[in-house]
């Protein structure tokens, strides 16, 4: 009766470390395809930087685009000042070069903006570069590790099937 006893608590043991095993083996997926997740949540900022990094620039573009119609319709002016020929036109003429000028002044400060706004993108999308090379290998590091883990737990699920096999049959 006693090795019969004994018998059973061995199978219920074994029994009790398939399941853990199983349990771990269920959760080695899950744990690479977070990992996974995290990888293309840093794709996705690099993404992220690289479409502001260039709408930073086509904003410059425009910016400096506007800036050479504004210089040109200055220059425009400044030949028109030569032709005119009453002071009312004169003064006229002068105020709208120096509308011109102020815009000028705007749409430079402006471009200034935008440049340092793209040296800092470029440094961010760098990083975030860097984040996503780190992030692959830390990735591809874990994925090994947890791969070889499930190897391991396949093995041990074999012995303790194995195993319980021997027992049901001494059992019965």
């Amino acid at each position: 009766m006693l090795t019969e006893l004994e018998k059973l608590i061995s199978l219920q043991t074994c029994d009790m470390e398939m399941r853990a095993l199983e349990s771990r083996l269920e959760q080695i997926p899950k744990e690479i395809e977070a990992l996974e997740k995290e990888v293309a949540t840093e794709r996705a900022n690099v993404k992220a930087a690289e479409e502001a990094l260039n709408e930073s620039k086509k904003t410059r573009r425009t910016l400096e685009g506007e800036l050479e119609l504004v210089e040109s319709k200055i220059a425009k002016y400044r030949d028109q000042l030569m032709q005119v020929k009453s002071n009312d036109e004169y003064k006229a003429m002068q105020k709208q070069i120096q509308v011109a000028e102020e815009e000028i002044s705007t749409k430079e400060d402006l471009i200034l903006i935008k440049m340092e706004d793209t040296d800092s993108l470029q440094l961010e999308l760098a990083t975030r570069k860097k984040e996503v090379e780190e992030g692959l290998a830390r990735v591809h590091k874990q994925e090994a590790e947890l791969e070889a883990e499930a190897s391991k737990l396949q093995d041990q699920l074999r012995e303790r099937q194995s195993e319980n096999k021997e027992i049901k049959s001494c059992i019965l």
